[in-house]
């Protein structure tokens, strides 16, 4: 490299770190020969100015900068396509620095009908993959999140706050034109918490996604969202999101289990869900379903008011089991069921009962008689 080309590229350096704030936020992606993505992420000025040291072509193509390594020269260094990790083989992994995608681009791809209907007799669902490296998990956002779901304000992050921090990856992999579900009508039936450890607030973590276990059931398609959050390369947190697509002409329509009769504990306290809950809950989370927003766009999806986030109730039976004098900063897992909808404003009744191994909790309507969910905390 000449020091007049070596110079010119300095000043242009230079120039995009005065213009964009020591932030350069454009999507880039690595060229493999074949035009096909393999790496997406927010660049910043020091990954930049290490893509000029190595070498790279730059290519601006639709406001995407595109970078591939000049021949004889080396390459950065790269995570590759073809990696298998937990079993998959990773066709394609989306990776971001510091900072997750934006929301909104997202949710316009949500809305765009796929191209081509899904083969629901035949689907494949790729394994698609994210990661966010170097996130921090404090913020406003911790505390209006600790104040809707009702944590108390201590050192320790709330157990469901990863959850939050993954939410744009899981949306980036489910608007993926390779994703082949249509984002609405997806139902979320469990989620299953593994945290290691406390993670403290400020901590800086990298949290991978990616999708796996597609079941064919009596109800439709069923896969999960696989997060695990990475703190100095060891996992101290982990979670499994199973969602449900479901077909028409399901079995569970004609042949429906009988009710079993519902379990009673000693303990019990009343929940009240404000009819704002939805819209102050998306905010912070960024699941700006229309469902919890109003009453009015929850009716074009069916309901007759909107209903609270499955993993707002979740969160909210969390905060008032954490402040039990029972209760342990232990290694734990927290798995539970979504079932009937809890409609906004409304109340309910948490019910659970603690043991020295594990404590089952269930959230009932006001009658006691319909569960909103059912889980159990289990401790290692």
């Amino acid at each position: 490299m000449s020091d007049r080309t070596g110079f010119a590229k300095l000043l242009f350096v230079d120039a995009m770190l005065a213009r964009i704030n020591n932030r350069f936020a454009h999507l880039y992606q690595n060229s493999n020969g074949t035009g096909q993505l393999v790496r997406s992420c927010i660049m910043t000025p020091v990954d930049f100015a290490r893509s000029m040291k190595t070498g790279l072509r730059i290519v601006r193509s639709g406001g995407v900068i595109s970078l591939s390594a000049e021949p004889g020269l080396p390459r950065p260094r790269e995570r590759a396509a073809s990696l298998t990790e937990q079993g998959i083989a990773m066709r394609s992994k989306y990776v971001y620095h510091h900072q997750a995608p934006a929301l909104w681009p997202l949710y316009g791809r949500a809305l765009i009908p796929k191209k081509n209907k899904p083969d629901l007799a035949d689907l494949t669902i790729p394994p698609l993959a994210a990661e966010l490296l170097g996130v921090h998990t404090d913020g406003a956002h911790l505390t209006r999140y600790r104040s809707i779901c009702g944590f108390v304000n201590q050192t320790a992050l709330p157990i469901t706050w990863i959850h939050v921090l993954a939410f744009p990856l899981h949306l980036r992999l489910l608007t993926d034109p390779r994703f082949p579900l249509p984002l609405p009508g997806l139902v979320h039936l469990r989620n299953e918490i593994t945290q290691r450890r406390p993670i403290s607030a400020g901590e800086c973590l990298d949290i991978q996604v990616n999708i796996a276990g597609q079941t064919a059931t009596d109800k439709g398609w069923e896969f999960d969202l696989m997060t695990t959050a990475y703190s100095a390369g060891r996992c101290v947190w982990k979670e499994r999101s199973t969602n449900l697509f479901r077909t028409p002409g399901g079995k569970a329509a004609e042949h429906k289990a009988p009710l079993s009769e519902l379990p009673r504990y000693q303990q019990n306290e009343s929940i009240a869900a404000a009819e704002s809950v939805g819209r102050h809950y998306g905010k912070v989370s960024g699941d700006l379903n229309p469902i919890h927003m109003h009453a009015m766009s929850a009716r074009v999806f069916g309901f007759p008011r909107a209903i609270a986030h499955g993993m707002w109730s979740k969160a909210r039976c969390l905060a008032i089991l954490a402040q039990q004098p029972g209760w342990s900063s232990a290694p734990v897992t927290v798995a539970c069921q979504f079932k009937k909808p809890l409609f906004l404003p409304g109340s309910a009744q948490l019910d659970w009962q603690e043991g020295s191994k594990q404590w089952p909790f269930q959230l009932l309507d006001t009658t006691g008689n319909a569960p909103h969910l059912s889980g159990d905390v289990r401790r290692e």
